[in-house]
């Protein structure tokens, strides 16, 4: 369990001021999405205690038709107010200090309507479910993010923003009230951040089936490829590559005959900390191996599964006396070797799908690839 995990959830399906703001039928399921992901052991296996969910209410949410005198202003949530308080409860302990977490992952998650304020930069905001009149009631995701990336609470920080991005310069974000300051080392933070849609863009929703439910098209493009994205030799999915992925198969991903503008997803910085997530395939095992101790200084290893359609695409092991180094795909993967057993072997694990794969090493006497389906016994090199 990734015990120091947090996430925020928002979901705002009814507003104020529905003429401004119509109602909206994703919000409210998405978030529900992303929660069973999140508390999932193949998702992101986050404590349930460490979720915060804030969703339109259901009396609320069943009468689209509602006119603001019709329910008092206080009633008309989730509001800035009640989502503040929501990140607060995460971060600050009862005497108002910061509850640090520097091996934790915050997710913050909002949908509803939003919109992008050019001359703060090019994030977005959330409008909060107060907003109506001349009050545009909303939180600055993007500003929030990089709020608590400042001081340094947690370890990483995945945004998602499932919302428009109209371009409303004239509307301040709305901020959470916190210092200014940067703590030491805040650029080492990796922040991942995902937009519905460039600057100028209207997030969507629709049915995903014909007898489906309603769903915002960026949320379920993001559950989705981390459902089926082919993993690296651990059977993680990098950021990198789940933003290749969803710009790639885009047009699949999205329900027939719709062609929504394709999402904006901004990875950490080449020189921050790799930011992975599990893959969400059900073949996934675990595999063992062992390599000689005596093995010459320039051993490697090829491997690849047979597929197709690429399930791993080829990746080189190279090892020290201590470490096996995988290159592929993704940035070097370092898995550490076990000590010498009484065979004068040492030993390492993969986690692979359980399909057949091909295994090729630079020896003399194997000049034919070693084929095998993970979840037998050892593989020994």
């Amino acid at each position: 369990m990734a015990a120091d995990d947090c996430a925020v959830l928002v979901g705002i399906a009814r507003y104020f001021e529905s003429s401004t703001y119509p109602p909206l039928q994703g919000p409210v399921h998405d978030v529900a999405s992303v929660y069973e992901w999140l508390i999932s052991k193949s998702g992101g296996d986050v404590p349930e205690a460490n979720i915060r969910k804030l969703v339109t209410d259901k009396g609320l949410f069943d009468n689209p038709n509602l006119k603001p005198e019709d329910v008092d202003l206080s009633e008309w949530k989730p509001s800035l107010a009640s989502i503040t308080s929501s990140v607060f409860s995460l971060i600050f302990d009862r005497h108002k200090r910061f509850i640090r977490r520097p091996n934790g992952r915050l997710y913050l998650y909002f949908s509803g309507h939003g919109f992008t304020n050019e001359k703060v930069g090019s994030g977005a905001a959330l409008f909060t479910a107060e907003a109506g009149g001349d009050d545009h009631a909303n939180l600055g995701g993007t500003l929030c993010a990089e709020a608590l990336a400042n001081m340094r609470i947690f370890g990483q920080i995945v945004l998602i923003m499932d919302c428009c991005r109209d371009e409303l310069s004239a509307s301040p974000y709305g901020r959470l009230n916190l210092t200014d300051a940067e703590a030491d080392g805040a650029q080492r933070v990796p922040r991942l951040e995902i937009y519905a849609g460039p600057k100028g863009a209207r997030a969507q929703e629709g049915a995903l089936t014909p007898d489906g439910p309603i769903a915002g098209y960026l949320t379920n493009a993001v559950l989705r490829a981390l459902r089926e994205m082919p993993p690296n030799v651990v059977g993680q999915i990098s950021a990198n590559r789940l933003n290749d992925y969803i710009s790639w198969n885009w047009s699949r991903l999205v329900p027939d005959g719709t062609e929504p503008p394709k999402p904006r997803i901004h990875p950490p910085f080449t020189d921050q900390t790799v930011m992975y997530f599990p893959s969400g395939r059900e073949e996934l095992v675990d595999q063992e191996f062992s390599v000689p101790v005596d093995r010459s200084p320039d051993f490697k290893v090829w491997l690849q599964s047979m597929a197709p359609n690429s399930e791993l695409p080829r990746n080189v092991g190279m090892f020290t006396d201590k470490i096996v180094t995988w290159v592929g795909s993704d940035p070097p993967i370092d898995i550490e070797l076990s000590k010498p057993n009484d065979a004068g072997r040492q030993t390492f694990a993969l986690r692979l799908l359980a399909i057949p794969h091909d295994l090729q090493m630079n020896v003399p006497d194997r000049t034919a690839p070693l084929i095998f389906t993970p979840g037998g016994g050892r593989v020994d090199l």
